[in-house]
């Protein structure tokens, strides 16, 4: 369990081991007081002071709290889907650019949830959906 206080506390001695330091220098980095790690709980440390702890480890906030792997549920395949989609749904568009970004998540997060459902989203078919939703009214795609 990723949450658990004791689990927390090994995971940061052992990640001192690792970068060659000790936990002390590593709570002192974080200005974090020497007893942090002797809480029960994970729940009574507040995010800012967790936040400063991942720092001084060289770790993201999810890495110190168990979850190493998160990085890689972005799926290239359907990232590559979504910027195909993005792209030409777009081309047209003004200001596309601004857009671009909230598109392409929109679409990265539509095209995971039809892979789960099993269901296969056309391209073209998206584009144009894409180009109706951001063009300007009246404007032909």
């Amino acid at each position: 369990m990723p949450w658990s206080a004791e689990q927390l506390r090994d995971r940061v001695k052992t990640r001192a081991v690792e970068l060659g330091r000790s936990v002390r220098s590593l709570l002192g980095d974080a200005g974090l007081p020497l007893d942090l790690l002797h809480k029960r709980t994970v729940a009574g440390h507040r995010i800012d002071t967790l936040e400063r702890l991942a720092k001084a480890c060289d770790w993201t906030l999810l890495q110190l709290l168990g979850f190493e792997d998160v990085s890689v549920r972005i799926n290239p395949e359907i990232a590559a889907q979504a910027y195909r989609i993005t792209e030409q749904g777009l081309a047209r568009v003004p200001d596309a650019e601004e857009l671009w970004l909230v598109v392409f998540c929109e679409m990265y997060n539509e095209l995971a949830a039809a892979r789960l459902e099993g269901v296969t989203i056309d391209e073209p078919t998206a584009a144009r959906l894409v180009a109706g939703r951001y063009g300007r009214p009246g404007q032909r795609q």
